[in-house]
């Protein structure tokens, strides 16, 4: 909330001019001579302005944070970004009110100089809200357009400049105004500002919990100190300067939950001057564990935030991540080890951002009501289709089908499917669809926001593979062939599934994708037929791709779901 000032007088005009009608008052008379206006008696408005957004860091770059990402080494991985704090965040932290004391103000004419001289200085006490100007103290000026500049006691002026220290209590206000001869109850308004700007970090992690973390915000170069202004209050000039080397304390635990299924880790905030140069900063951890990995020694520079801006308010986002990572059925995600309470649900294959859902596989294999196999459609309740493929894209071979990543839509939107039917819901018609749509993980109640289970295409089962190494798929390959990847990353896959479910093993059965081959690449079993996947399925360091019968008796379903 804004803490609104004001001090009143009454509007003048000086001495001598044209003679007025009968109406006219003293004042009125007075204010017209010589074309001239005291400013002293006119009404001003001071407002404190508090910490608030400086958009030009995003605008900088783009409408979204640049995001620097940084391979920290044993599956440890920082992405560190600049955030600007929300309206909503500083107005509940609004600044020191307007303190009593001298305030002062000078104006600007239209060629950028401060206009000096005699009577070009107002200065006069803030006590209770009420301004009294000094005695003797005036600030006359011609009609016309000027800029004005209000500062406080906290703020050096020598006349021919205006210097800031740290002091938060110094405030500057600058605006533009028009003035006339008439009315006499002019306003003038101005926002008061700092010349300092605030910083605070921020750790986002998949995790309530860290170990001894210990850090510093460190600069490369001397920073600013005090800076100056000439005339207008614009492009600071740094008068001292010091090397920054200040400590960021970060919470051991935290109960801020993100809306990306992690937790966040606020300092309090420090804060610089205007002028001080981001890219010459760096935050420096010299202890402290995360995921259980150490993040002793690990420097972060600040390539991003730029310059600071006065009165501004930065949020320096320092998100770890690290793999595998699983999802909780509260929503959540972070290591198994750190689990808790909480049941683990997926194995995450996409985190979830600020403009993208993630995305996870279960950790169950799924099978109908006696532990059997799911048709993934049943061709005597949906026969005769024409065309007999029911997917409005089809796909021609391995290679080209790793580009499908339509298995939600495949799952629950009518219009993705020939028949416009939502095969989620289709429990006759789609038996392996019904199954993945309205599969509920066991022995535990989803209380997160979590969206409806489907049969993955073959594009998001390529997705989850590649998030345990290099899957390499030949040219041209065709349906009934391969993708390859290195046996040890295929067993690190399988340890991840394992490690929440010892009873889940993908590699032993057939899978469904819910992709669909064309008509001129096959596999032999005729056109548009389902493709599945088998791990392993002839022999190490491979994944075979099959096609068959869609109301093929030996496959199953490994589901995955957005979150």
């Amino acid at each position: 909330m804004k803490t609104n000032i004001k001090f009143f007088s009454v509007a003048v005009l000086a001495l001598g001019g044209m003679l007025l009608n009968a109406c006219s008052t003293t004042d009125d008379f007075d204010a017209q001579s010589n074309n001239m206006i005291d400013v002293s008696r006119l009404q001003f408005s001071l407002t404190d302005e508090p910490f608030s957004s400086d958009n030009s860091t995003r605008t900088r770059t783009s409408e979204t944070p640049v995001t620097q990402t940084i391979d920290l080494g044993n599956g440890l991985t920082a992405e560190v970004s600049i955030e600007c704090d929300s309206a909503e965040q500083t107005a509940t932290r609004a600044g020191i009110p307007l303190s009593n004391g001298k305030y002062y103000i000078y104006a600007v004419g239209n060629d950028g100089k401060r206009i000096k001289g005699a009577d070009k200085l107002l200065s006069g006490k803030l006590s209770g809200g009420v301004f009294k100007p000094d005695n003797f103290s005036t600030l006359v000026l011609p009609a016309g357009t000027y800029t004005f500049v209000c500062y406080n006691e906290y703020v050096n002026d020598d006349g021919d400049k205006l210097t800031f220290t740290d002091d938060q209590r110094a405030r500057v206000g600058v605006t533009t105004q028009t003035l006339t001869l008439s009315p006499a109850a002019q306003e003038v308004a101005f926002a008061m500002k700092r010349q300092v700007a605030r910083v605070r970090f921020k750790i986002a992690a998949y995790t309530k919990a860290t170990t001894g973390v210990k850090a510093k915000l460190i600069s490369t170069a001397n920073q600013p100190t005090s800076v100056s202004y000439t005339d207008l209050i614009s492009n600071p000039q740094t008068v001292t300067s010091a090397a920054i080397n200040a400590v960021c304390t970060f919470p051991a635990t935290s109960s801020t939950r993100n809306n990306l299924c992690g937790f966040d880790f606020f300092t309090p905030y420090a804060y610089y001057m205007a002028g001080t140069d981001g890219a010459k900063l760096k935050v420096s951890f010299s202890a402290g564990t995360i995921y259980q990995k150490s993040i002793a020694g690990k420097d972060f520079p600040l390539n991003h935030l730029g310059k600071l801006v006065g009165n501004a308010s930065y949020t320096v986002r320092i998100k770890f991540t690290t793999f595998p990572l699983y999802l909780f059925h509260d929503g959540t995600c972070g290591l198994y080890e750190e689990r808790d309470m909480r049941t683990a649900i997926g194995l995450v294959i996409n985190e979830k951002t600020a403009n993208k859902m993630g995305k996870a596989v279960g950790l169950e294999i799924i099978k109908d009501g006696f532990g059997g196999a799911y048709k993934w459609e049943d061709e005597t309740k949906t026969l005769p289709s024409t065309p007999d493929h029911l997917n409005t894209t089809v796909y021609n071979g391995v290679h080209d089908g790793q580009n499908d990543m339509n298995g939600y839509n495949w799952t629950w939107d009518a219009n993705s499917t020939k028949d416009h039917v939502v095969r989620g819901d289709e429990q006759e018609k789609y038996p392996a669809f019904y199954g993945a749509g309205h599969y509920n993980p066991s022995n535990v109640t989803v209380t997160g926001n979590i969206d409806k289970w489907y049969i993955p295409a073959a594009g998001e089962v390529m997705e989850l593979f590649r998030r345990f190494g290099t899957v390499t798929v030949p040219a041209n390959e065709p349906w009934r062939g391969y993708c390859y990847m290195a046996q040890t990353d295929i067993d690190k896959m399988l340890a991840a599934f394992t490690k929440a479910n010892s009873d889940l093993h993908p590699e032993q059965y057939f899978l469904w994708t819910s992709t669909v081959c064309d008509a001129a690449n096959t596999g032999g079993f005729g056109p548009y037929l389902p493709v599945s996947f088998s791990i392993n399925g002839n022999g190490p360091g491979q994944v075979w791709w099959p096609t068959f019968s869609k109301t093929g008796a030996n496959f199953y379903i490994l589901p995955f779901v957005h979150f």
